[in-house]
């Protein structure tokens, strides 16, 4: 299987890539638009990577957080097509990132579907969200 992936600055980005971004940040609890987003990544506090494979393509936003615990890499949006194909790959490729920025440890939230699928790949649940309608 042949890939591609890399941190890419944000002007690099494809109208189709924008568009997943936008997707993507309109359910995100941040309240963060896109035009934020390309604020943080010029200013390196986020890493925007792309995926390409033949079969499968797609968007990654990372951030790298000092907190009380540690230095954590933090996966903030997973956005594209067929990427569970690569996950392997993907898990992989941010581990070493990771280590080579002094992180101890990777963070992402989730869907529970994604959650479950993460679990079996060596993520282990931190702390629940629950959200509730307001009636």
């Amino acid at each position: 299987m042949e890939y591609e992936i890399s941190i890419i600055p944000p002007i690099a980005l494809s109208k189709h890539e924008l568009t997943l971004l936008q997707r993507a940040l309109a359910t995100d609890f941040t309240g963060t638009d896109v035009a934020k987003l390309m604020h943080l990544a010029v200013d390196n506090k986020v890493q925007i990577w792309r995926f390409r494979a033949q079969d499968a393509h797609g968007i990654l936003v990372t951030m790298i957080n000092e907190l009380a615990y540690g230095t954590e890499l933090y996966v903030w949006l997973l956005a594209g097509r067929n990427m569970v194909i690569y996950w392997q790959v993907l898990i992989e490729t941010l581990d070493k990132f990771a280590r080579a920025m002094g992180c101890r440890l990777i963070r992402s939230q989730s869907i529970p579907g994604v959650a479950r699928f993460l679990q079996a790949h060596g993520f282990s649940p931190a702390y629940i969200v629950l959200i509730r309608e307001v009636k």
